[in-house]
């Protein structure tokens, strides 16, 4: 609990079992300069509100003036609060219109996945294998979940590959709507948000493991990976889509172990 920002602390508490349960305070809280500053206490304060209040995605939060005047703080303080939240996801900005709370947004998480590969704290290899799971599931799931304009999206995002991947030139940017395409109709928020969490790291890795593949026939047998993971999404055959996805993965990490990626 330590490692959390105070506003945080705030709301989590770890029950005797060791699992996180939010708490719900009553309303009217008042910022403490001897807990934290301002600026922190506003934060935890529109947190509340949002929690208390079972606001949800895009309603309207009160204004600025009107967090200033509950709170007893200045607007500049109650801005910087905002622009915090903004910055983390919780709320959304825009010029002349009241601050609403924000949708699951992957932004965040995918400065934090890239930070920590590029600090060295976790290898590429390690996010192959994080994300080898979570995809392989995507698979299983999308091809029984998914609807025919899911089918369309994915099949589209393999096409555009197969159609900009050619010679040297990576298909980066299809390539990831291709696998974000397939977390979706999964129909489970989260494998989309985690997905797309990966989105700098792919950047960063992609163009290598392309590049790694140096014949036409190399770089024509990942398209037809990819088109093996459609075919069997499309027939709904779960354990195919899981199977097609793992041999997509390992082909994966072969291609950057061979440039030298670990």
């Amino acid at each position: 609990m330590g490692t959390f920002p105070w506003f945080i602390r705030q709301l989590l508490q770890t029950n005797p079992t060791g699992s996180i349960i939010l708490i719900m305070q009553d309303s009217g809280v008042k910022c403490d300069d001897s807990v934290s500053n301002r600026t922190s206490g506003v934060t935890d304060a529109v947190i509340k509100l949002i929690h208390q209040d079972r606001l949800l995605p895009d309603d309207s939060l009160p204004s600025e003036g009107e967090f200033a005047r509950r709170l007893g703080v200045g607007r500049g303080v109650v801005r910087e609060a905002f622009k915090a939240l903004e910055a983390l996801g919780i709320l959304n900005l825009a010029p002349g219109k009241r601050a609403r709370v924000g949708r699951l947004k992957s932004h965040m998480l995918a400065l934090l996945m890239d930070h920590a590969v590029v600090t060295m704290q976790v290898n590429v290899q390690q996010t192959l294998d994080l994300r080898r799971t979570l995809e392989m599931r995507t698979a299983w799931l999308a091809a029984l979940r998914r609807s025919a304009a899911e089918l369309t999206l994915i099949r589209q995002a393999a096409v555009a590959m197969r159609q900009h991947g050619t010679g040297h030139e990576s298909p980066t940017e299809d390539d990831i709507a291709f696998h974000v395409a397939i977390a979706r109709a999964a129909q489970n928020p989260l494998y989309a948000l985690l997905i797309e969490g990966f989105r700098l790291v792919i950047w960063q890795t992609a163009p290598i493991s392309w590049a790694a593949r140096q014949s036409d026939e190399e770089r024509s047998a990942v398209h037809d990976m990819h088109d093996a993971i459609v075919d069997a999404i499309a027939r709904q055959d779960a354990g195919a889509a899981e199977a097609a996805m793992a041999a997509h993965f390992d082909n994966s990490v072969q291609a950057l172990i061979a440039a030298g990626v670990t």
